[in-house]
């Protein structure tokens, strides 16, 4: 598997510091192209429920596989106190506050500024396919959203 991705095309800048890719232990010898946006981010990770990693894994090897480009994870674990930020601005969540998969380590946002929206849609459309949210296909593992603070793809798992 060695030489399978093409990291020449790799955009370095922000992330060059935290940049070391993701090796995961069950396969060592494949290397994911996956960034972090922030460094407590390398750690929230591991804590992600085994489907959630496959789904992170899986997007990070097709977005490289098909765009060359880097699978940049920009949230993970949110506190009520961040929820409670993120939604400062939304007169439904004020009215009702909901909880966030991201609060419990169910969650991960991906930035899409590397692919566009186009491909991020069709990224989301394989995730659902291949790791549906639940048996029904009730609500998608994966989606599309701007929650105000910018498009992104967003990932979740059901509680076990």
């Amino acid at each position: 598997m060695s030489g399978q991705y093409n990291l020449s095309g790799l955009k370095k800048g922000k992330y060059e510091d935290t940049f070391n890719g993701y090796l995961s232990a069950k396969y060592p010898v494949m290397f994911l192209p996956i960034l972090f946006d922030e460094e407590r981010l390398i750690t929230e990770f591991e804590r992600l429920p085994t489907k959630l990693k496959k789904m992170v894994w899986f997007a990070a090897t097709h977005v490289n596989s098909e765009w060359n480009v880097p699978l940049v994870l920009t949230h993970i674990f949110r506190t009520k106190n961040e929820q409670n930020e993120f939604y400062s601005g939304d007169k439904k969540y004020q009215e009702n506050p909901w909880s966030s998969p991201h609060q419990d380590y169910r969650a991960v946002d991906i930035r899409l500024t590397d692919m566009g929206i186009k491909a991020a849609k069709e990224l989301a459309e394989i995730i659902n396919d291949l790791f549906p949210y639940d048996e029904d296909r009730t609500r998608n593992a994966a989606l599309v959203h701007d929650v105000g603070l910018g498009a992104h793809i967003h990932f979740q798992v059901k509680r076990d």
